[in-house]
């Protein structure tokens, strides 16, 4: 499939000149047939982020029967200048902020009015009379019609008839710099398809029973996955393993003082314990839980205390094909609502970034927002903080352009009565995390509860080791030139993805980028387990091994009827280690999926449960295909 041409139109905020021209050329494209071969996006250089086109302009292009009242102001990254083929500015000054941002794509970048041979500005309307809005809206209209045989020639598409086929050429997206250097390497298992097929026999074809000596390509989690840095492992060695007090503890509670500001904190084994030790303390049978959206283990140690989660994230993350900056946010209306409902939630519980819907971000307003909300009800906030620091270069690139990372980590944290962290993600170690607490009393119970059954608040089931280890990874985590790398490879593999016509959730988020198996497969019956069906076809063709998060993990049964309830979304997941894959070996992930993807009709198969566990389906059940795959005798 060929890959469509995109422009990007670039003004100041983001609200006025660049939304009418987006509108306008998106009518203009669909006039001509052209709408599918060329994908029209904006920004703004100072962009008015999250905030709506500005009410004449959504106005006075309604009049025309154009509708921009969706659109989003957001911030230009040198991310959007790369993925474009042609950037349209409406001043000089535009053409030079972009210049300074990423020089390297100077010669892409086009005076709007160039494009009919002229040298002018586009006057910004903003604050203006509604006639200015007129006046800029039909100059931007003239601009596009006239100058739309020099936008195509730029485009490569020297005819409107031929450019109803995407052109495959353009600028090929580069993969990000890695900024480090390979010290240790490890041999990685190449199988032949046999092979595999005889360890799918034997895992009851669930991917989490494969041994890693079966898997090339390991894209199952990005939890506890990836590579230490030689500080890291320096680090080790200076860990004291005295069984209370150790030094290795002031060390993490420095680096924890450090980063996130609590006053009280305990380490933990990972997550989950973290989950188990604060849900005993503060959930009983028939509470509820404010969640944006939970995922797996928080659902289930939710249940396990009888209480219910209320997933809460607003209606925008469920459109995988919309390029909406923060998917990740909760619905405050719909928070408000249950806060002044009965029961009323036992506290609101935002994980950053939302794993389940895609790895997606929550902007600061809305975590400020949510943080009033629960001040005026008397309800405190916790922090599902596994992926903080993926989440704090979204709100950079994406609302606080200004702020440091660290900045928006400490101000994230600020607004938080409490914190839970798996550290095996932006902790950057394999086992480990964190619980934090501002209040005293709460504090007491955890330490109790902690000495039943984790070990000493000292330790928390971690060796010394491995807490001087995650005092170098939480510092780590929050170095800008790395989370650019790490969101950069994420965004890679999109993007290829998106090449090869393969349907994903959009924007990709931080961790892992996801198939969006209802547009992938959207005749395949869901009760035939098409997440897992695509899931297992990877690993057969190529030793990839990916995670369904679709019916399997997230949907359920009727309990009187038995009949499936369906989860919402269809997905699989290919979270990527941290610090780990190389850009070959994206491409040959990309390559594989392009090829099951293509063959789908004879590679997949429908899907049926023959064990099942009571909770936390897909890491235990067992299952089997009603036709037998090609190569089995």
């Amino acid at each position: 499939m060929m890959k469509p041409k995109r422009v990007l139109i670039v003004c100041t905020g983001n609200i006025c000149r660049s939304p009418m021209a987006y509108g306008l050329l998106r009518a203009y494209l669909q006039e001509q047939g052209l709408d599918q071969a060329i994908v029209v996006e904006t920004a703004g250089t100072h962009a008015l982020v999250n905030e709506p086109p500005s009410a004449p302009g959504q106005k006075i292009l309604a009049e025309r029967g154009i509708d921009i009242s969706h659109h989003r102001a957001r911030q230009v990254t040198p991310q959007l200048l790369r993925d474009a083929d042609v950037v349209l500015v409406m001043e000089e000054a535009h053409r030079r902020s972009l210049f300074y941002l990423a020089p390297q794509h100077l010669g892409k970048i086009l005076l709007l009015s160039e494009l009919v041979g002229e040298h002018q500005d586009v006057e910004d309307p903003y604050g203006q009379p509604e006639e200015m809005y007129r006046k800029t809206a039909a100059l931007l209209d003239r601009y596009i019609r006239e100058g739309f045989p020099t936008l195509l020639k730029h485009l490569g598409m020297e005819h409107q008839e031929q450019a109803s086929t995407p052109d495959p050429g353009g600028e090929p997206m580069a993969h990000p710099l890695e900024p480090f250097k390979i010290k240790a390497v490890e041999p990685i298992p190449l199988l032949t398809r046999e092979e595999r097929e005889a360890y799918l026999r034997e895992a009851g074809l669930n991917v989490f029973n494969l041994p890693s000596r079966a898997v090339t390509i390991d894209l199952l989690t990005d939890s506890g996955t990836g590579a230490m840095s030689a500080q890291q492992w320096a680090a080790l060695h200076l860990g004291d393993e005295a069984y209370a007090g150790a030094r290795s503890y002031e060390h993490l509670a420095e680096a924890q003082a450090e980063i996130f500001g609590f006053p009280y904190f305990t380490p933990v084994h990972q997550g989950r314990a973290a989950e188990r030790v604060l849900f005993e303390i503060l959930l009983q049978p028939g509470d509820v839980v404010a969640t944006n959206q939970p995922f797996d283990t928080t659902l289930a140690n939710i249940e396990a205390r009888g209480a219910r989660a209320l997933e809460l994230v607003i209606e925008e993350a469920y459109d995988t094909t919309l390029d909406h900056p923060f998917k990740g946010n909760i619905d405050l209306e719909r928070l408000e609502r249950h806060l002044q409902g009965d029961p009323k939630p036992s506290f609101v519980l935002l994980t950053i970034t939302n794993n389940t819907g895609g790895g997606q971000p929550v902007s600061l307003e809305n975590m400020r927002q949510v943080r009033a909300l629960c001040d005026r009800y008397g309800v405190p906030l916790f922090l599902d903080a596994a992926r903080h620091a993926e989440n704090a270069y979204f709100i950079k690139e994406r609302e606080a352009p200004h702020l440091s990372i660290r900045e928006i980590v400490r101000e994230t944290f600020a607004l938080a009565d409490g914190m839970l962290m798996s550290a095996k993600k932006d902790g950057l170690v394999n086992i480990g995390g964190l619980l934090a607490v501002r209040d005293k009393a709460l504090f007491d119970r955890i330490t109790q509860n902690m000495v039943r059954t984790e070990g000493f608040p000292t330790y928390g089931g971690l060796a010394g080791r491995d807490m001087e280890a995650l005092a170098w990874g939480l510092r780590e985590a929050v170095d800008e030139a790395y989370l650019r790398y790490r969101i950069g490879q994420v965004r890679y593999l999109a993007h290829r993805l998106r090449e090869e016509g393969v349907p994903i959730v959009e924007p990709p988020g931080g961790h892992a980028v996801y198939i969006d198996i209802l547009r992938l497969l959207p005749d395949w019956p869901r009760e035939h387990l098409p997440g897992l069906a695509f899931t297992l076809a990877l690993y057969r063709e190529g030793g990839i091994r990916a995670a369904e998060l679709g019916t399997v993990a997230f949907g359920r049964r009727d309990p009187e009827t038995g009949e499936w309830i369906f989860p919402r979304l269809e997905l699989v997941r290919l979270a990527i280690p941290r610090r780990v894959y190389t850009q070959s070996h994206m491409d040959y992930v990309a390559d594989v999926i392009a090829h099951v993807a293509r063959e789908k009709e004879t590679l997949l198969r429908p899907v049926r449960i023959v064990e099942e566990p009571p909770a936390l389906r897909h890491f235990l059940a067992r299952f089997a295909e009603d036709v037998p795959s090609p190569g089995t005798n």
